[in-house]
């Protein structure tokens, strides 16, 4: 029986169909006011920085004396992780990464494994912040997919938004599983 039905599906194979062009899948918006109003609306938040990130902006956003991990260079950590395994990490308030690129169209970051010294540091923190340059945000997935090399990559992942769940009694639930927020810094 078993080999009668394989030997069916191999006889009646749909004929292969050139996968569509990816031009057919344009925009027509900008990719940097598309990104924020995204971003905004599954739960992060964006701010447009000039400069680099300091101390007060996060002492304004999360309150003093909070532990971060930083892995942009114009941020101190206050935790050393590197010499650490994941299973021995410390509570983190705060996780600052940057961010390789980000889609408009869903308001997701790209992050791989070059800016992590631990996979778990986005999903285990209380606040994440991600450092974006402007002219790393892309339109769509399409393009995102044509700009990243995951050949190169062990570990990758998109994040849009901070952790959420709407599956207790159908309300929103944002920090569910994860960060319980995002924060967005894009430089000009």
């Amino acid at each position: 029986m078993k080999a009668d039905i394989l030997h069916r599906i191999k006889q009646n194979k749909a004929n292969p169909k050139p996968l569509p062009d990816y031009a057919a899948f344009g925009y027509d918006f900008d990719p940097r006011e598309k990104f924020t109003e995204v971003m905004e609306a599954v739960g992060g938040k964006v701010l447009h920085q000039k400069g680099k990130i300091n101390a007060a902006q996060l002492a304004n956003l999360f309150g003093e004396g909070i532990s971060i991990y930083s892995g942009v260079e114009d941020f101190s950590s206050t935790l050393d992780v590197s010499s650490l395994s994941p299973k021995d990490l410390p509570p983190i308030e705060v996780v600052i990464l940057p961010v390789q690129l980000a889609v408009a169209e869903n308001g997701a970051c790209y992050l791989d494994e070059s800016v992590l010294p631990h996979r778990v540091l986005p999903f285990i923190c209380q606040h994440l912040i991600f450092v974006l340059e402007a002219k790393s945000i892309v339109g769509n997935m399409h393009e995102a997919l044509e700009k990243i090399d995951l050949s190169q990559q062990g570990f990758s992942v998109f994040i849009a938004g901070p952790s959420k769940t709407a599956d207790i009694e159908q309300a929103l639930v944002i920090g569910a599983q994860g960060a319980r927020s995002l924060t967005v810094f894009i430089r000009q």
